[in-house]
């Protein structure tokens, strides 16, 4: 038995001696995996390294060149419009009456002021004469054009650039450095950089006219850059050939502060970093280490640029662009990417940290299972019943802003029963508005059926962001019939033309319409609180708004195609319908109650009783048709013809009357003469090829010397009527004084 146990003993050593032997050597086995694993995550962080800063290299390269032909493509288009805009001016030249070139003024402000309004990148576009006087100046501000007037225009005589482009050639073109505007002791305010450039303006003949002078905000140019910055860690800046900032990424390194705080001196880029100014300066590219930061240049030679625009699109020889003198004219794009920002680029290289970051979210990992699986019961059940009290106190609330929002509106109606007025329907609207959805904006605009614009009529809110005119194609509701919404701005494009400036928030746009009739619009600008809200939150609160407003726009189209209809039966009671005059109902109550408060104030009252002389003649000879012109054409003529407090009406057929408060009997007889002669020498009716005259008899009256009562004043110039048609009538009789009756009975 001891040798049998000998060699089972011998067998289990023999079994387990790799396992002994590998316990025995894990440290070490160990200890060389880790050297291993260091010495590889060195070499593949070196190599990570290198790819790293060459792709920096790389896409920082392709940035510069990017952002370089979106400038150096926003220059080109400037001198093409430029050159269109010369030649707009040449074709506008004429000969003045002493045989010199002069600009055709109107057509060619017109022209200027339509490029001006669709090309906003332009400040200002102005005509300078040879003596440097302004001829025409276009101004452009925040996207609205204007023509400066003749008695504003500058003289320019003393400024570098009108200097310089006196020596230009006739195909010449003038370009300047960017101008903070430190012409007169201080830089403009608000901060509006601009570049200008000048070219002549030159007759058929060759002879020079004048100059045109465009100035080019440089903010465009900055927009471009910044476009096309992309999401690349390194900032962006350019400067100017002499080391000035032009743009810049922010204000910690002092980029722009010259231009947004004047009143300091600051130091440029060329005196902040000399040793990076040194190595850009006449180099068209590249990328170097610099003390602290990883940096990648480019040159853009505007001057050489439009050099080559101007020899693809001019015919003519002797092109020059001639700049300042002193400058190179040169614009250098800079991408500074510090070194802390390096640094955390590369940082992400080292692998080391990836077995680290394993192992903790393995460890997290497992202990978020553990306590997951105790609490998950537990928290899901008072996940539920929270969900739950929201859901029901979110409807009691809905439920009580509802039936408040009810009693508002049901009192909106009954407030609109009562109006006598249109505008009275509109006082009413800013406050239901308020009361319904607190914070919102909102215009209301009323089709003018003159102009057919439509015309601002109420207004609520905090900021006004509409026009206060605009036609039916700028509003989609008004288009289309039906609201229009939108949630958020994040589509400009969709938003309505009649905005001045674009809302802060979303709107919503609502027709007014009753009988089919499109009456006006209604736009609610949003809450801010709508910013806050989520997507679903939003289409809540928007359909609330679209809801309860449409009912508010309704019932007030209603009201007012109510009050108008009313309105228009009100005047065709009191309206003749073929001279377009008072009728003689109307005109029996207005002479009594003329009369009467002559009487009560002590003030003379006038009246005219006019005929038109061989009437019978018009009818009979000619047709009742033309009979009819003949009065339709007097009642144009009387209703231009009175004063605002004058009262013309048709009396019956061919006769009218014309009730003058305030006229004594003497001015009521000068103004009958007027208007006899006025109706004798441009009243004409034509019948075939025939033109017929029109001439009027009238007998004049007037309180308190003729008549002591209106039914005395109106047969008192009835008989002077009369009168004057047996005394060969075209004439005017003024009816005998009351004296001058008494003594006659």
């Amino acid at each position: 038995m001891t040798d049998s146990h000998q060699k089972k003993d011998t067998a289990q050593d023999q079994d387990h001696g790799p396992f002994t032997l590998l316990v025995e050597h894990y440290p070490w086995l160990f200890v060389l995996m880790g050297v291993l694993l260091v010495v590889a995550t060195l070499i593949l962080g070196w190599v990570d390294v290198s790819l790293m800063k060459q792709q920096i290299h790389d896409r920082e390269t392709a940035r510069l060149e990017d952002a370089a032909d979106g400038v150096t493509a926003q220059i080109n288009d400037t001198v093409s419009d430029v050159l269109f805009l010369k030649y707009v001016a040449q074709t506008a030249l004429v000969r003045d009456q002493s045989g010199a070139l002069a600009f055709n003024y109107e057509p060619l402000l017109r022209h200027f002021l339509d490029f001006s309004r669709v090309n906003t990148r332009y400040d200002q576009i102005r005509i300078l004469s040879l003596t440097g006087q302004e001829v025409i100046r276009v101004n452009s501000a925040k996207g609205i054009s204007r023509a400066v007037p003749p008695h504003e225009l500058q003289d320019k005589s003393s400024r570098y650039y009108f200097q310089y482009s006196k020596l230009l050639k006739n195909n010449g073109l003038f370009f300047s450095p960017v101008d903070f505007n430190v012409e007169f002791g201080g830089i403009e305010v608000p901060f509006k950089p601009v570049f200008r450039l000048i070219v002549p303006i030159v007759g058929k003949n060759g002879t020079r006219a004048g100059y045109l002078a465009v100035n080019v905000f440089a903010s465009e140019i900055y927009k471009e850059i910044s476009a096309r910055s992309g999401n690349y860690l390194g900032e962006l800046c350019m400067l100017n050939d002499k080391g000035d900032w032009l743009y810049g990424a922010g204000h910690s390194h002092q980029w722009m502060a010259h231009a947004q705080d004047p009143g300091k001196s600051h130091q440029t880029f060329a005196q902040q970093y000399p040793e990076v100014w040194e190595h850009i300066q006449d180099r068209k590219a590249g990328h170097f280490i610099g003390a602290d930061a990883f940096i990648t240049f480019q040159t853009i030679d505007p001057r050489k640029d439009i050099l080559m625009q101007l020899e693809k699109v001019a015919t003519a020889r002797n092109i020059e662009v001639l700049g300042v003198k002193g400058h190179q004219h040169r614009w250098y794009l800079l991408s500074v990417l510090s070194e802390n920002e390096e640094n955390s680029l590369l940082r992400k290289v080292h692998r080391s940290y990836v077995l680290a970051v394993i192992m903790v979210i393995v460890i997290v990992g497992i202990a978020s299972l553990v306590t997951a699986q105790v609490n998950r019961k537990r928290i899901a059940f008072r996940e539920r019943l929270r969900d739950s009290n929201k859901v029901l106190q979110d409807t009691l609330d809905t439920l009580n802003t509802r039936v408040a929002a009810t009693e508002r509106l049901a009192n909106f109606m009954d407030s609109l029963r009562v109006v006598e007025h249109e505008h009275q329907v509109f006082e009413h609207i800013p406050k239901i508005a308020k009361d319904l959805f607190p914070g919102t904006s909102g215009c209301v605009h009323l089709l003018n059926p003159s102009s057919q614009l439509f015309e601002c009529v109420s207004v609520w809110g905090e900021e006004k962001c509409q026009q206060d005119l605009y036609e039916k194609d700028s509003c989609r509701a008004i288009q289309s019939g039906s609201p229009y919404v939108v949630s958020r701005l994040a589509t400009p494009s969709g938003i309505c033309s009649h905005f001045q400036r674009a809302p802060k928030y979303g709107y919503i746009c609502l027709p007014l319409i009753a009988s089919g009739e499109t009456l006006g619009g209604v736009t609610i600008e949003l809450s801010p609180r709508t910013e806050q809200m989520s997507d679903l939150e939003l289409q809540r609160y928007i359909d609330e708004v679209r809801i309860r407003f449409t009912i508010v726009a309704r019932h007030t189209a209603l009201t007012v195609s109510n009050l108008r209809m009313a309105d228009s039966l009100r005047e065709q009671a009191i309206r003749d319908p073929l001279t377009g005059l008072f009728n003689r109902r109307h005109m029996e109550a207005s002479l009594i109650r003329e009369f009467s408060r002559a009487q009560r104030h002590g003030d003379p009252l006038g009246i005219m009783l006019l005929d038109v002389d061989h009437f019978k003649f018009f009818n009979d000879t000619y047709g009742h048709e033309l009979g009819d012109e003949v009065l339709r054409k007097l009642g144009e003529t009387l209703r231009t013809f009175c004063r605002r407090e004058d009262i013309a009406c048709r009396f019956g057929g061919e006769e009218f009357v014309l009730i003058l408060p305030g006229a004594s009997l003497d001015a009521t007889a000068r103004r009958a003469e007027e208007l006899r002669g006025l109706v004798e020498h441009r009243m004409h009716v034509r019948s075939a090829n025939q033109r017929l005259q029109v001439k009027i008899s009238i007998g004049v009256s007037g309180y308190p010397c003729c008549a002591h009562d209106e039914e005395h004043l109106i047969a008192t110039a009835d008989a002077a009527l009369y009168e004057a048609k047996q005394n060969g009538r075209n004439r005017v009789e003024i009816a005998v004084s009351v004296a001058e009756a008494e003594e006659e009975e």
